[in-house]
């Protein structure tokens, strides 16, 4: 008996030492969907609890695939094994937001997105909300996370999975998920912004990292979670996608595909690259891809088109939640003139400061006038980049007696005023990072403003003003990300006026409701035009909004391009 039990550690470790060498290999990560079902282990490294470590294999039974570090020889070896069917390295995915300045909104304005921002109404989504508001419609966020604790999303969110960690801790740590939540279904309670389906039962499925990046097997975790809930829980869902990528995965569609035919309706991004190419996850058969609308109703400038987009929607300068504390704000209030935006710089503290403007030059130590004591700095950036840094000017305000900095830009100036910073990098070679000694300075209140506002300032000097900066919980961002929610949110209304409707009723609502735009019925920029969610509502349930029959509607003639 002993020494049977000899020979076993042996043979486990020779196992291990022959899977540590031939892991030794170089490695690349692949997906792999097999033949058989991958809940019986038709592969040793699925079998083999030593082989599944050492590969870091993620199983995905929902799909019939699994992820693993391969070498190229294994990889070759399974291309050729009876039992896959498919096998590719990972792909990236990145959300699907444009990047820029964003603008801050007050946290204190009353609902802020039916005064603010303009998507509501242009898809008129508060005439459906006395027959529909999306309750125990269920919207999962394939995204960043959302911030669990908002107090617009707090009462919306039911649970969710992180692809990272492989748990039940979806917590944003980058933005995007929290505004892409916020615009489908942020709820109705008299402060902040209100979603499109404010009554949605919202389900946050982290596919993507704090710097909006994941790949393909993210794609596939979320999906294979995604299955699994449903089967769990049963009623309607939809799969809210604002990612994307210009290259294709065949296991990514097949678990798109499968969620599709599980009754899963999957509305993604087209993308943001400004030219005639949709991107993926969006060109997938039967996904509802999404293109962006600017204020004017014009095909926003950023956004993709081309075959295979089925719709657009708002998706410039749309103001949603963003986790709570997160987004730098600041204003100089002149007395008896309009506030002014400008942006919190950063490394500066929160807070308001009301003083008398005096202009201090460049801010050098000389350019301060005796005076400036107890005031607040008006502070010219240098004409050459470089000249003197933004933290040096604050410091130098605070040594000569200043209560507060604003710092503005010059003519011609190319640094973005919502990139200054108090805490500049100080680099070693290669290596950079911002000092101890630069986060532990008391700075006082420090705002940076264009050149435009740093005029009126001037022109303003020995007057009283308030200087406010803060933090804020709301913000504008564009891109298809955010058009893609607001169709999202608007399919989450119609399975609310409609419970009994298949996938292809709603989406025929929708698409054959759309306000036409560009050439007549179906079209490269456009899709079959700009989504109007009443119309579509009214033709699903029209005894619901007090009518004896359906709207009329054109069913388009060109239909070529739709997946």
């Amino acid at each position: 008996m002993i020494k049977k039990r000899v020979l076993q550690s042996i043979f486990c470790l020779l196992s291990l030492l022959v899977a540590a060498s031939s892991f030794a290999a170089t490695t690349q990560r692949y997906l792999v969907a097999t033949r058989t079902p991958i809940r019986v282990k038709p592969l040793r490294m699925l079998a083999d609890p030593v082989e599944a470590v050492a590969h870091d294999v993620q199983m995905f039974e929902h799909l019939d695939a699994f992820a693993a570090d391969l070498t190229d020889e294994e990889a070759a070896a399974l291309r050729k094994s009876s039992h896959v069917r498919a096998i590719s390295p990972v792909v990236p995915r990145s959300l699907a937001a444009v990047s820029g300045p964003v603008t801050p909104v007050a946290n204190g304005t009353p609902y802020i997105n039916q005064t603010s921002s303009w998507g509501l109404a242009d898809i008129k989504a508060r005439q459906v909300w006395p027959v529909s508001r999306g309750a125990n419609v269920n919207v999962a966020v394939m995204d960043t996370g959302i911030d669990l604790h908002h107090p617009d999303l707090i009462d919306r969110y039911v649970g969710g999975y992180n692809t990272f960690t492989q748990g039940n801790d979806p917590q944003d740590d980058n933005r995007h998920g929290t505004h892409v939540a916020g615009i489908i279904g942020a709820t109705d309670n008299s402060f902040g912004v209100v979603g499109v389906a404010p009554e949605v039962k919202i389900w946050a499925v982290k596919i993507l990292n704090a710097n909006g990046q994941g790949t393909d097997e993210n794609v596939a975790a979320g999906f294979n979670w995604l299955l699994a809930q449903k089967e769990q829980t049963g009623g309607r869902w939809i799969a809210n996608l604002s990612i994307g990528s210009n290259v294709s995965s065949v296991i990514e569609e097949e678990a798109i595909t499968r969620a599709i035919d599980a009754g899963i309706i999957v509305v993604a991004a087209a993308g943001n690259r400004s030219f005639a190419s949709v991107d993926y996850p969006a060109q997938y058969k039967g996904v509802i891809a999404v293109g962006a609308l600017d204020p004017d109703d014009r095909l926003a400038e950023y956004s993709s088109y081309g075959v295979g987009l089925w719709i657009t929607a708002p998706g410039t300068d749309v103001v949603s939640t963003m986790p709570v504390g997160s987004v730098p704000a600041a204003d100089v209030t002149v007395a008896g003139q309009a506030t002014l935006k400008g942006f919190k710089m950063v490394g500066s503290p929160a807070g308001d400061v009301l003083g008398e403007l005096v202009f201090c030059g460049y801010g050098a130590p000389e350019d301060f006038p005796p005076d400036v004591a107890g005031k607040i700095a008006l502070i010219s950036r240098n004409p050459v980049a470089g000249q003197m840094l933004f933290r040096d000017k604050a410091k130098n305000a605070k040594n000569a007696g200043a209560i507060a900095s604003i710092i503005f830009n010059i003519e011609g100036g190319t640094k973005n005023e919502y990139e200054w910073t108090l805490w500049p990098l100080t680099c070693v070679g290669t290596d950079c990072a911002i000092s101890q000694e630069d986060k532990n300075f008391p700075h006082n209140v420090a705002v940076s403003i264009d050149k435009d506002a740093g005029k009126k300032l001037l022109a303003a000097q020995h007057t009283m003003a308030l200087v406010s900066a803060r933090l804020e919980d709301y913000q504008a961002m564009s891109g298809t990300s955010m058009a893609t929610p607001h169709v999202s949110g608007a399919i989450a209304l119609l399975l609310g006026v409609s419970p009994d409707a298949t996938t292809q009723q709603i989406e025929n609502a929708l698409l054959y409701t759309a306000r036409d735009f560009g050439t007549y019925g179906w079209d490269l920029q456009y899709g079959f035009g700009a989504i109007d969610v009443l119309k579509a509502a009214q033709v699903l349930n029209p005894a619901a909004f007090g009518l004896s029959q359906p709207p009329p509607y054109t069913v388009p003639r060109k239909r070529a391009a739709r997946h």
